[in-house]
C-alpha cells in the first residue's frame, strides 16, 4: 500500500507541477498573442489616415520592414505589398482575414508556415472606398520558445520532480503507518484516523458475517455428506483441471479409492473419465457406459458454470446391469419377431399386388391397395431395421480398412439427393478426404440414417449441412439441420430403439424409430462417439473418429 500512495502522490505532484507550467506557458502565448494583435489594430488604424491623407505615397514611405503590410483592391488583386512584387501575387480574396473583412469590417488570422517554427498574425481591415489594408507579423511558435527555455525548464522540472519524490516519499509512510497496525480481527481498535472508523466497522461486520457463514458452510457440508453418502449412485465433483472436490461413499466404491484421493488420473478407465471431463468443459453432455467389477456403469458428465463459463464438473455414475440385461433381452425379442413379420409381411405384398390389377371392386379397390401398399411397405422397413440391429449387436469382430471419410458421405447424399429435393431441403457439403479405419456398409448406414432424419424432420426450404474437420487425432462429422430440434429433457433417449421423439410428427413422417440406434452401435462398433446437440432452430449430430495412424497404433 505504501507504494501505491507513493506512486499516487508523486504522480499527481507531477502531473500539478507539470500541469502548472504548461498551463502558465498556454497564458504567457495567448497574451503575447493577444498584445501583438491590438498592436496590429493600432497600426492598421493609423496607416488607414495617412492612406487617405497621402494614398500610395503613403505606404511606400514607411521604412519599418518588421510587419508586412498589404493593400488589396475589393476584387483581391493585390496593389500593394512592402514585401513582395504586387504583379507577381496571387488573388487574396480567399484569404480568411480578407473575407472577414469584407463581411464583417475586420478580420484576423493565424498560419503556421510549412516548417512549423514561426508562425503568421494577420489582420485586415475594410477601408471606406472597399478596398482592404491588411498588416501581418512574424512571431516564433509555442515550440521553438519552449525550446528556447529548454536548458532552464529542464533545471526547474528537475528541482521539482526532486522534491516531489522526498515529500511523497515521506508523505506516504506517514499516512500508511497506523493503517500497517490495524488488527483485522479487531479492527474497531485502531481510532487514529476518525475518517476511517466508518470503513472498520464495516470490516468488523464482515468478520462477524464471514464467521456465520462459515458455520453454515459447514453445517451445509455435513448434510451433503450425510446424504450423498447415503445414495447408491456415485457422486464425484471435482474443478475444471480435474482436482477431487467431493466424492461419496458410493464413488469410491465404484472407482475403488479412498477418501483421500486427490485426482481423477487416480481413478480406472481414466481415458474415457478424460473425454467426459472434456465434453463437459464444453457444454456438451457427456455419457458412457463402463464395465467394473463384473457390473455395467452409466457414467454421466454435466458442467457447472457460471456466468457461462465452466468452474466445476459433476460426474454421476449410476449401475444399469439390471437394464442392460432387460435391453439384451428385448434385443432377443426383435430378432425372433422380426422374421414371424416377413411372412405376413409378404403376403400382404402379393394382396395389394392383386388389387393393383382389379381382382377386386373397383369402388373399393383404390383404397384397399393405397393402405396395404403404405403398411406393408412400413412393416417392410420395420423389419429391415430391426433385422439390421440384431445383426449389429451380434457383431463380434469387424474386417476394418482404411477409408477416406468423404467416400461413404457423398455415397449416402447420392441415395437421398431425391427424397432432399422432393422435400425441398437444401442439403451443403463441406467434406475432407480423411481416412479411418472402418466398414464401409456401417460408414454409410451412420451418414445415411444421419442424412435421412435431418431431411424428415426439417421444414420446407430448410437446410442440412454436413461438415469434415480434424481436431487433436481425431476426424469429426458434423451433420446439422434447421428442423423442429430436440427438447432437453429427450436428447438422452434418442439413440434408445422405437423412441421417437414427436409422436404427432412421426406419424407424418414414416420411420421406424431405429434409426438412431443403428448410427449409435454402428460408431461403437468402429471406436466412435457420438453425441447431440439441439435448440428449437434444429439439431447437430457430431460423430468423432480416431483417425487412421491412431487408430493403427491402439490395435497395434
Amino acid at each position: 500500500m505504501t507504494k501505491t500512495l507513493y506512486r499516487a502522490i508523486l504522480k499527481t505532484m507531477i502531473m500539478i507541477l507539470v500541469g502548472t507550467f504548461a498551463f502558465t506557458l498556454l497564458v504567457m502565448n495567448n497574451h503575447t498573442i493577444s498584445q501583438q494583435k491590438e498592436r496590429l489594430k493600432e497600426h492598421i488604424q493609423l496607416m488607414q489616415s495617412g492612406l487617405a491623407k497621402w494614398n500610395l505615397d503613403y505606404l511606400e514611405q514607411l521604412q519599418d520592414q518588421s510587419e508586412r503590410i498589404t493593400w488589396i483592391a475589393s476584387d483581391g488583386t493585390v496593389l500593394y505589398d512592402n514585401q513582395a512584387d504586387p504583379q507577381k501575387m496571387d488573388n487574396h480574396l480567399n484569404r480568411p482575414e480578407v473575407l472577414d473583412a469584407k463581411q464583417q469590417g475586420e478580420g484576423y488570422a493565424q498560419r503556421t508556415s510549412a516548417t512549423m517554427l514561426t508562425e503568421t498574425l494577420y489582420y485586415a481591415k475594410l477601408l471606406e472606398d472597399g478596398t482592404i489594408l491588411r498588416v501581418s507579423v512574424q512571431r516564433n511558435t509555442l515550440l521553438v520558445t519552449l525550446l528556447a527555455m529548454s536548458s532552464a525548464l529542464l533545471w526547474v522540472l528537475l528541482a521539482g520532480i526532486i522534491a516531489s519524490v522526498v515529500l511523497s516519499k515521506r508523505i506516504s509512510a506517514k499516512l500508511v503507518e497506523p493503517l500497517n497496525r490495524i488488527d483485522l480481527d479487531h479492527p474497531l481498535t485502531m481510532r487514529q484516523y476518525p475518517e476511517l472508523l466508518p470503513m472498520l466497522a464495516r470490516i468488523d461486520d464482515q468478520n462477524q458475517q464471514i464467521d456465520q457463514q462459515v458455520k453454515e458452510l459447514k453445517q451445509a457440508k455435513k448434510e451433503f455428506l450425510t446424504v450423498t453418502n447415503a445414495l447408491q449412485e456415485a457422486i464425484v465433483l471435482m474443478n475444471e483441471e480435474g482436482q477431487i472436490l467431493s466424492i461419496n461413499q458410493a464413488g469410491r466404491t465404484i472407482f475403488n479409492v479412498d477418501a483421500n484421493v486427490q485426482r481423477v488420473q487416480e481413478f480406472a478407465q481414466c481415458d474415457h473419465i478424460k473425454e467426459l471431463m472434456r465434453l463437459a468443459k464444453e457444454h456438451q453432455h457427456g455419457e458412457l457406459l463402463l464395465d467394473l467389477h463384473d457390473r455395467t456403469f452409466r457414467l454421466q458428465s454435466e458442467a457447472v458454470r457460471h456466468q457461462n463459463v465452466c468452474t466445476g464438473i459433476v460426474l454421476f455414475a449410476k449401475d444399469v446391469s439390471e437394464e442392460i440385461a432387460m435391453q439384451q433381452l428385448r434385443q432377443e425379442f426383435s430378432s425372433n419377431v422380426s422374421h414371424e413379420l416377413k411372412t405376413p409381411l409378404q403376403s400382404i405384398m402379393g394382396s395389394a399386388e392383386l388389387l393393383a390389377n382389379g381382382l377386386v371392386d373397383p369402388k373399393d379397390q383404390q383404397q384397399f391397395y393405397t393402405r396395404i401398399h403404405q403398411e406393408s411397405a412400413r412393416l417392410l422397413m420395420l423389419i429391415d431395421d430391426i433385422i439390421r440391429l440384431s445383426q449389429l449387436d451380434h457383431v463380434t469382430q469387424l474386417q476394418l480398412s482404411p477409408i477416406p471419410i468423404d467416400e461413404p458421405i457423398r455415397e449416402a447424399y447420392q441415395a437421398i439427393a431425391e427424397h432432399a429435393k422432393k422435400a425441398q431441403v437444401r442439403v451443403e457439403l463441406t467434406l475432407q478426404p480423411v481416412q479411418v479405419l472402418g466398414h464401409p456398409r456401417l460408414l454409410y448406414e451412420i451418414f445415411y440414417n444421419l442424412l435421412d432424419n435431418a431431411i424428415r424432420y426439417n421444414h420446407q426450404h430448410g437446410r442440412v449441412s454436413v461438415r469434415v474437420h480434424q481436431e487433436e487425432g481425431f476426424v469429426f462429422v458434423e451433420v446439422q439441420d434447421t428442423g423442429i430440434g430436440i427438447p432437453p429433457q429427450e436428447q438422452q433417449r434418442i439413440f434408445e430403439r422405437f423412441y421417437r421423439v414427436d409422436k404427432s410428427h412421426s406419424r407424418q413422417s414414416p420411420g421406424t424409430g431405429l434409426g438412431l440406434s443403428i448410427v449409435k452401435h454402428s460408431v461403437q462398433l468402429l471406436s466412435g462417439v457420438i453425441h447431440v446437440q439441439s435448440t428449437e432452430e434444429g439439431s447437430t449430430f457430431i460423430v468423432r473418429f480416431p483417425i487412421v495412424e491412431r487408430t493403427a497404433l491402439e490395435h497395434a
